[in-house]
């Protein structure tokens, strides 16, 4: 093998090592790859009586959202059912009770966040003002891949 050959081989593998190194390790997670939950618990340190009452107000706020999202599905349904009929049309006023409760999602994310900073300590009230920076991005959901379109 003459040097060129064997500076090749080496820069492959020395890649492949970085390669492999990256798909183990991935990128470093941040605190929204956890549960919300579990993140909440942890940056604001609660302790076990913090983490009960934290317990019942989510089992209350999932209730709420769980009935908000029903009624979202039932006028969404409504309108699509129209689809069906030889000229559908929009129903401006099932759209308009689906940004309504939409609206109310907003409410109750607000106020479960409110409820959530009263059971904090002076202490973890510093840092849930930090965390209030970040909330709207904790209830997105998981970007998806983006479909690559395949023109034949």
């Amino acid at each position: 093998m003459n040097k060129k050959t064997k500076i090749i081989i080496a820069l492959l593998i020395v890649s492949n090592l970085i390669l492999i190194g990256f798909l183990y390790f991935g990128k470093p997670k941040n605190n929204h790859s956890k549960p919300p939950m579990k993140m909440i618990i942890e940056r604001l340190d609660f302790d076990e009586p913090q983490k009960a009452e934290f317990a019942k107000l989510i089992e209350v706020h999932r209730n709420d959202i769980e009935n908000t999202h029903k009624r979202i599905t039932k006028a969404k349904n409504n309108i699509y059912k129209d689809l069906k009929s030889e000229t559908p049309s929009l129903n401006d006023s099932l759209i308009q009770v689906i940004a309504t409760e939409v609206k109310q999602i907003e409410g109750l994310h607000f106020n479960h966040f409110k409820d959530i900073k009263n059971i904090c300590n002076d202490k973890q009230k510093e840092e849930f003002n930090k965390l209030a920076d970040e909330l709207g991005t904790v209830f997105q959901p998981n970007k998806r891949p983006k479909n690559k379109r395949h023109d034949k």
